[in-house]
């Protein structure tokens, strides 16, 4: 009787090689904003690019990312030109079978709309509060690079103080 419950048992039992061709992550931290905005009135914060090497490990040594496939851009490396120039590096390898996960440690802000509403940001290290719409990335482009890509699965994970409205319809 047991014979037949661990045939199917193991017939279930998929692996992430199974699952997917490949797996890519592109893991922003940031600890340290006025390394580069020292007239910036940002908090530096305590964990965001130990944070990001920490989930860079995990990724590597649980989850089979292959190393040469995540982008670890850390403190003063977390610029908006780095971060957007690492999406389309990602958006351009990642295949119809393939898993891409982004990961940010870093301040977010909102912007208050004139008839109501707000739109959410991610600050990169270079970002101003001042002028977030050119300055830092839009939680709206994240679902624009969602569409962009042809990978099956792409996991979003923003440690950020406030993020904004992050959610959007799946694709």
């Amino acid at each position: 009787k047991i014979l037949p419950i661990l045939l199917f048992a193991y017939g279930l039992a998929l692996t992430t090689n199974d699952i997917y061709d490949n797996s890519y992550a592109l893991i922003i931290g940031i600890s340290e904003y006025d390394a580069i905005n020292p007239n910036q009135s940002y908090l530096n914060l305590n964990y965001g690019a130990s944070d990001a090497e920490a989930i860079q490990n995990l990724l590597i040594s649980q989850f089979n990312f292959p190393a040469k496939n995540t982008i670890l851009l850390i403190n003063e490396e977390a610029t908006k030109h780095n971060i957007i120039q690492s999406f389309s590096d990602i958006i351009k390898k990642a295949k119809r079978n393939d898993r891409v996960l982004i990961y940010f440690a870093m301040h977010g802000m909102t912007l208050d709309m004139p008839d109501g509403g707000e739109l959410g940001y991610l600050i990169p290290v270079d970002g101003e509060i001042d002028d977030l719409y050119m300055t830092s990335i839009a939680m709206s482009e994240l679902k624009n690079i969602a569409l962009m890509s042809k990978a099956k699965h792409i996991l979003y994970l923003a440690d950020a103080c406030y993020g904004g409205i992050a959610s959007f319809s799946s694709r």
